[in-house]
Order: C-alpha cells, then structure tokens, then sequence
C-alpha cells in the first residue's frame, strides 16, 4: 500500500502536539495542530514562511537559537521544557526540535513539537515539596555501591549534618559507614 501526503496528514492532526516545520534559514513553513492560545506564540496571524522570531516570543527564539548554535550532525533532536505564564497560571510545555536527518538528500527542516506537561510538571513539583519537607529522613540509593543519589533535608538533620550536600559529599558507603553489622 502506498501512503500519500493525505495520509500522514491526517495521522498528525489526530495529534494534540503543536508542530511547526522550521527551514534553516529560520521560517516557520507549516504548522499543524496550531491554536491562537497557546502561550509562546505572538498574537499574530499565521503565515507561511513567517521569522520564528515574529511567531514565538523572545523566551522561546532564545532556546532555539542557542540549540541551532551548538547542533552537530551527530544530533538526532534536542528535548526542552520552558514554563510560561497564562491566565496568572504558570503553564509548562515540553518541547521537541527534531533535526534534519545528514543521510536524507535535501533534508533541511527541523521540527518541533510542542505539547503541555502542565499537570505532569505540577506533580513533580508536589511530590518535590512533600520530599522537601517531610518530617521523616527519605533517601534514594543505588543498589550495588550503597550511596545516595538523593536525600531530603530531615535525613540530614537527624544524621547531625547540617546540609544536604554535606552529607552526600560525606557518606560514600552506606552499609559501611551507617550500619553497625554491614550487610
């Protein structure tokens, strides 16, 4: 079965991502899935070939010019998440630039897709906040060398360290350094 233009079209406005194909010289050619709402886009009409710089705000274009800067041929994409504010409301996107493919003849276009992990960076931040400030020591170890990968503010405290960092920086070994008959 041969696909058509038609086709893949239709497969990426099934999709809630906003996606906007990007040429080198910087102009949005096309977007799908486009809504004037959306908080990193300039109240201005859509047009082909419009400047990213007149179609997203200054947040956004800085991202991306710095990513086009440092991009090698080695890249395949560059995955970002920029927080902006909405109705009084801080609202996260993740963003995806999908670079041209070195071994396709002509392939120029990047692409980004854009879709709002709001209520996934909103939990994060909760659980984040509960860790933080737990009454209780909380850590996270690796399994085979016993060390911490993270520690919350109370372990430290009822360790007699008087920071967090003191203590990653200070016990190397759990089972050795805490435990009276290691493991």
């Amino acid at each position: 079965m041969i696909y058509n233009h038609n086709y893949f079209e239709k497969i990426i406005r099934s999709l809630e991502d906003a996606i906007f194909l990007i040429d080198k010289d910087c102009k949005v050619n096309r977007s799908f899935n486009w809504k004037t709402n959306l908080p990193f886009i300039n109240p201005a009409e859509f047009k082909p070939e419009i400047k990213i710089e007149k179609l997203f705000i200054p947040h956004l274009v800085e991202k991306l010019n710095w990513i086009f800067d440092k991009n090698t041929s080695q890249d395949k994409y560059q995955l970002f998440c920029l927080s902006f504010e909405q109705d009084k409301q801080k609202v996260w996107y993740e963003f995806r630039l999908i670079f041209p493919d070195p071994s396709v003849e002509n392939d120029e276009i990047y692409i980004l897709i854009a879709k709002e992990v709001s209520a996934y960076k909103n939990a994060e931040e909760d659980y984040r906040r509960i860790f933080e400030n737990a009454v209780m020591g909380i850590y996270q170890s690796t399994t085979g060398k016993g060390m911490h990968l993270s520690v919350n503010p109370a372990l430290a405290r009822i360790y007699g360290y008087d920071s967090v960092p003191e203590l990653l920086n200070s016990i190397t070994d759990i089972s050795g350094q805490l435990y009276v008959e290691p493991g």
